[in-house]
């Protein structure tokens, strides 16, 4: 798990924090967190893990981030690594 390439909408911070949902939701909008980006039908917003992690002063680790998505797949999305272009010899 990339934190920097991981994302994550409100239920998960809030999880992470043990606060509820409509503070990490402020706190997104009010920009603590970066950027904001919107998603899926319902244009919920995301913000990068490591974002969250450099605001709290925390180290997020994979068994917390997992009980903080709770097997809800719906709750986070990875950018996928780019594949290193190989140059063919001509």
């Amino acid at each position: 798990m990339d934190p920097s390439r991981t994302y994550v909408s409100p239920p998960v911070i809030a999880a992470l924090q043990d606060k509820v949902r409509t503070t990490a939701l402020r706190r997104m909008l009010a920009g603590y967190y970066g950027p904001i980006v919107r998603r899926g039908r319902r244009n919920t917003p995301f913000v990068p893990l490591a974002a969250v992690a450099d605001f709290h002063g925390v180290n997020i680790t994979s068994d917390q981030f997992d009980a903080a998505v709770d097997g809800h797949r719906d709750r986070f999305f990875t950018i996928p690594t780019p594949e290193p272009e190989t140059v063919e010899a001509a």
